[in-house]
């Protein structure tokens, strides 16, 4: 995750110089029939240098909504809202979280864009209230966060936790995936032990249909199978020679291609996360092959042409 972690430290810098009810049926309509998002760890490339343009850019390909790395929410969170995007999720790193920051700590340059020790989930639902957020997604746990089974049991414990401070504050708390919680791990598969630990009232799932499909797994059955503890998707699509993967470290760029031109089946994705009351959907491309909002037009212009 060497590009996300080095575009959460470009995203500190990036404005430099420069509470809504739960979402039903009616509103997952909405959100999965034309009102997108993106996520903008697709734009880490250019967003830094232009934050305005790139925003400006984004709301004018027709896109609604984004979701904000937290490192770059206090920026990018006004630049959003002046340009017509609204801010409807924020993603975090997993200390904030549990509290441990050692892994995190570890990284290069990490003292210039992580928050000090003291940033926990109080001062995360803080920031998000202050920009109308409802909803923060655990983004990523790195290696030595999830290195066994207990290790997921303990973040199950802390996300619980969390969850119940973020439903107090009127907020909701996910699990972001990605393919790592499908290997299996001392004989068990992490991901159903998040699903089993995870209390259905105070955590649910942002569902990643590119890593889901890279784990081999079927993304439709997976929304399916979760229902309603699906609040949140990431739209993103699979190069149809892409083999599977667990470890995001060695999928190759070219894995990673615009909705509708790889091998998920994002009609069915749609269809079962209606179903399921999705709130929100996000558009995210962690590589592209040319400019990042090429490709965010081309992921626009497929699903704006699907009938809902």
């Amino acid at each position: 995750m060497t590009n996300r972690r080095a575009f959460l430290r470009r995203a500190t810098y990036a404005g430099a110089g420069m509470a809504l009810a739960h979402s039903g049926a009616g509103r997952a309509q909405a959100a999965l029939s034309g009102q997108w998002g993106v996520q903008l760890y697709t734009l880490r490339s250019v967003l830094p240098s232009k934050p305005f343009e790139t925003l400006k850019a984004v709301a004018a390909i027709g896109y609604e909504e984004v979701e904000i790395p937290r490192a770059g929410l206090n920026a990018l969170a006004p630049i959003a809202s002046e340009v017509g995007l609204a801010v409807t999720g924020v993603h975090l790193e997993a200390p904030v979280v549990t509290g441990d920051w050692t892994a995190w700590k570890a990284m290069p340059g990490a003292s210039s864009f992580l928050p000090p020790e003291s940033y926990g989930i109080d001062a995360a639902i803080a920031d998000a209230k202050t920009h109308g957020v409802r909803f923060l997604s655990l983004a990523y746990l790195m290696p030595q966060e999830r290195s066994s089974l207990d290790s997921f049991r303990r973040f199950v414990d802390s996300m619980n936790r969390a969850g119940e401070k973020c439903k107090a504050a009127g907020l909701e708390l996910c699990h972001h995936n990605h393919a790592f919680e499908f290997q299996p791990v001392e004989g068990k598969v992490p991901m159903d032990l998040l699903v089993a630990g995870f209390d259905p009232k105070l955590v649910s799932f942002e569902i990643d249909v590119f890593w889901v499909s890279m784990a081999g797994r079927d993304p439709v059955a997976t929304i399916r199978q979760l229902g309603s503890r699906v609040r949140l998707l990431h739209l993103k699509d699979r190069a149809k020679d892409a083999p599977a993967e667990f470890q995001e470290q060695n999928v190759k760029p070219s894995a990673f291609v615009e909705v509708g031109s790889g091998v998920v089946d994002f009609p069915g994705v749609l269809a079962a996360g209606r179903s399921a009351g999705v709130a929100h959907a996000f558009v995210e491309q962690d590589q592209t092959a040319g400019d990042p909002l090429d490709s965010l037009k081309k992921s626009y212009a497929y699903l704006a042409g699907l009938k809902s």
